[in-house]
C-alpha cells in the first residue's frame, strides 16, 4: 500500500459516504499500525493500544470497527479470551484499480459521408490539448501546498473546517515549528492527518512496541501521546 495515496482516497470516499468521527479516527490508527507492520495482510493490535492512539473508550472502538467493517474499509476477526483481534485493511487504491478495467471495443457503423475539415479539426484539438496541459502545469501545486489542501480536506471530514484565518494561523505555526525545512512542515501535516488530529504539533519520535503481534489486550507500548486531539481554529 501507498500510505499517502490511501489517505487521499479515503477522503475522496468520505465526500460521498458518511462515517462517524470515531470511525475516521480508528481508521487512521489502524492504517498507521498496518504501516508499522510493513503492510502485512493481517495484524493484531490490543484494544488498550487503540484506546491510547485514538483517545476512544473500548465500547466506542468496538462500535467504530463494526462500522468500518460494514463500510468495507476493514476486516477483522474477534478472538476469545485475552487474545487481540486480527485486522486487515482493505486498500482503496487496489479497489479502484480493479473497478476501472480498460474497456475494449470497436465502433459500430461507418461514415457514409466525408467530413470536411477533418485534418483542421484534428490540428485544433491537438492545439487545445497542448494548451490544457500547459495550463495544468501552471496550476500544479507544490508538495507543501498540496499538503495544506489535504489537511483542509481532513478538517472538513472531521466536521471542523478551517476558516481562511485559521489556515493562515496553521501556516504561521508551521513556520515557527519548522523555520527551515519545508519537508518537515509537510510531515507535521501528515502526522496530524494520520492520527486524526485537528491541530498541528512538533514531529514526535516513534518509540517502544505497539503490540501489533501481541496476544494480550494490554498496552504493550510505552509511547507518550500528546493527550488531546488538537486545538480548533
Amino acid at each position: 500500500m501507498n500510505y499517502i495515496l490511501e489517505i487521499k482516497a479515503f477522503y475522496d470516499w468520505l465526500e460521498v459516504n458518511q462515517l462517524s468521527t470515531a470511525g475516521i479516527v480508528l481508521w487512521h490508527a489502524l492504517m498507521h499500525i498496518a504501516n508499522k507492520t510493513g503492510w502485512q495482510d493481517n495484524f493484531t493490535v490490543a484494544i488498550a493500544v487503540l484506546e491510547i492512539k485514538t483517545g476512544l473508550q473500548k465500547k466506542a472502538i468496538i462500535n467504530a470497527r463494526n462500522n468500518l467493517k460494514q463500510a468495507g474499509l476493514i476486516d477483522f476477526i474477534s478472538r476469545t479470551g485475552n487474545k487481540s483481534a486480527i485486522y486487515k485493511m482493505n486498500s482503496f487504491v487496489v479497489l479502484k484499480e480493479t473497478q476501472t478495467e480498460p474497456q475494449k471495443g470497436t465502433q459500430i457503423g461507418t461514415q457514409t459521408e466525408p467530413q470536411k475539415g477533418t485534418i483542421n479539426k484534428q490540428d485544433e484539438l491537438k492545439q487545445n490539448n497542448i494548451k490544457k496541459k500547459n495550463n495544468k502545469k501552471e496550476k500544479e501545486l507544490s508538495p507543501f501546498e498540496q499538503a495544506l489542501v489535504d489537511f483542509t480536506d481532513h478538517r472538513k471530514a472531521l466536521k471542523k473546517p478551517l476558516t481562511e484565518h485559521g489556515l493562515k494561523l496553521i501556516v504561521s505555526k508551521l513556520e515557527k515549528l519548522e523555520p527551515v525545512s519545508v519537508e518537515n512542515r509537510i510531515k507535521i501535516l501528515e502526522q496530524s492527518m494520520v492520527n486524526g488530529w485537528t491541530g498541528i504539533f512538533p514531529l514526535k519520535k516513534e518509540v517502544s512496541n505497539y503490540g501489533y503481534t501481541g496476544e494480550n489486550e494490554t498496552n504493550q507500548g510505552n509511547e507518550q501521546e500528546y493527550g488531546y486531539i488538537g486545538q480548533t481554529y
